[in-house]
């Protein structure tokens, strides 16, 4: 009888221990939400407090600024002489007198502003295929003179040129002579101001033997996508080319607007006995001239 009650006791014993240790669990687990979460909340107070010294910060900075207003507007590419119009305007928070000049500071020139309704402005002839950062303003009232640095970051480089990528999603093989390539070619072109988006005329497909263009062909890429920055387009192409041993070939696509050409090797490749060095292919576009000359190389933005 005593080992039957032994029996039972430890039973008991054993099924609270048990209870005990899943309670001791959840209250572990507890314990570990309720760290996490004070954490969390010191964290978000530690942000809001750092958040606040920011605001003050630049808050402070705009009330002691003389400026009430700036910004700038692109205007017209010239992709021939690399420079765009950028015009620049400036509104002081105070206006003294019709005696009173401004003078924008960008890299280093130097350029007279312009008062209208109650607006310094000045058109300035900017680099196209490069980035204008350093800017300060002077306004001369009556022998003071009040200077401000502003944050004028343009980037037509990025802004107004489009990047047009293109790439080969086809096969290609050798047989004999004949180099074969078919498949499709994606077309993609981005641009950071909507308003600068390219209108493409032409498309073309060009073989290039040692450099020099053997053949160019006019394509017609179907575009099933379009937005205010992002096209998109796809064409089939099918090329048999005559590949002599020791050739470098070339096969391109060129997307044609009014200012310039887009251009993508697709394929570079090197005939050799049996074999077909493949060059290294990028596929950012170089963009050209109408007249051919290498405006921007595309891997090098």
């Amino acid at each position: 009888m005593k080992e039957r009650i032994y029996r039972i006791v430890a039973i008991v014993s054993c099924i609270v221990s048990i209870l005990c240790l899943f309670q001791i669990k959840r209250l572990n687990n507890e314990l570990q939400n309720l760290d996490r979460n004070m954490n969390n909340q010191i964290s978000a107070v530690n942000s809001s407090v750092n958040s606040i010294y920011g605001n003050i910060d630049s808050l402070l900075e705009k009330q002691a600024s003389i400026l009430s207003d700036f910004g700038y507007e692109y205007g017209k590419a010239d992709y021939k002489n690399g420079i765009i119009t950028t015009h620049f305007y400036i509104s002081p928070k105070e206006y003294a007198s019709e005696q009173t000049k401004a003078l924008l500071s960008v890299n280093g020139r130097e350029y007279d502003m312009t008062y209208e309704n109650g607006t310094y402005c000045v058109d300035i002839d900017l680099p196209l295929y490069d980035n204008s950062y350093d800017s300060t303003v002077y306004f001369y009232d009556n022998g003071t003179v009040r200077t401000e640095r502003v944050d004028f970051c343009v980037y037509p480089q990025y802004d107004v040129i489009p990047y047009v990528y293109s790439s080969f999603g086809g096969s290609n093989s050798i047989n004999g002579n004949k180099y074969n390539v078919s498949g499709p070619v994606d077309i993609d072109i981005n641009v950071g101001d909507a308003s600068a988006m390219p209108e493409i005329i032409n498309a073309y497909i060009i073989e290039t033997v040692n450099g020099e263009i053997v053949n160019k062909e006019k394509v017609n890429p179907e575009y099933d996508h379009s937005d205010g920055n992002y096209i998109h387009g796809q064409v089939d192409i099918q090329k048999n080319i005559e590949a002599e041993d020791g050739n470098s070939y070339g096969l391109y696509i060129a997307l044609e607007d009014s200012n310039v050409y887009y251009v993508v090797m697709l394929d570079g490749f090197k005939i050799e006995g049996n074999n077909v060095a493949h060059r290294e292919l990028y596929s950012d576009a170089d963009i050209y001239s109408k007249d051919g000359r290498l405006l921007l190389r595309g891997n090098n933005r």
